[in-house]
């Protein structure tokens, strides 16, 4: 998929896994991501693979996701957290063959 909103992705990952998406702001349906997909043993773990790559956080409870804003930290927490956030990448990537994410925010 290329540029795809989070408000036609979501649901598409909720048919996977047979689970319910909720937005906790309606502007976040306007996130555009582009990549490709590989199906997870958990929706938690696909997630938490997306969070890396942008602006969002992903409650998994049950059988719903709660799609939020992701805070932002301190000046100084975040190249520390920038760090942390591409070293999990780099060794996801090498897990995974398939993961390419990116984010635009533009439309916001």
């Amino acid at each position: 998929f290329e540029e795809m909103e989070l408000g036609e992705l979501m649901p598409l990952l909720g048919r996977w896994y047979a689970v319910g998406v909720d937005f906790e702001e309606p502007e976040l349906k306007r996130l555009k991501f582009s990549g490709r997909l590989q199906r997870y043993e958990t929706v938690a773990d696909l997630v938490k693979m997306l969070e890396y790559t942008g602006d969002v956080v992903f409650e998994v409870k049950n059988d719903r996701i709660l799609v939020r804003k992701k805070e932002k930290a301190g000046s100084g927490s975040d190249q520390s957290s920038a760090c942390r956030s591409s070293r999990y990448l780099r060794k996801s990537l090498q897990e995974t063959e398939v993961f390419n994410f990116n984010l635009n925010t533009a439309n916001l």
